[in-house]
């Protein structure tokens, strides 16, 4: 998957809600049981404010736990 992720540049392609979008829409049909995967970029738009919030609280304290692992 590495090749592939690196080809099409996947990980830029998340910086967008679209993107994500594809993502897991593409995940979706590749699972073997019914799922609504492909409805959770639709829950990130209607909540992203509180999704960016709680990144940009999580985020920092990432950085200082991996700085003193």
């Amino acid at each position: 998957m590495l090749f592939y992720m690196s080809r099409e540049n996947w990980l830029l392609s998340y910086v967008t809600v679209n993107g994500i979008r594809s993502a897991l829409t593409d995940m979706s049909q590749r699972i073997k049981f019914e799922n609504r995967l492909f409805d959770a970029a639709d829950e990130l738009e209607s909540n992203y404010a509180a999704f960016n919030k709680d990144f940009n609280e999580f985020f920092p304290q990432l950085i200082d736990h991996i700085k003193t692992w």
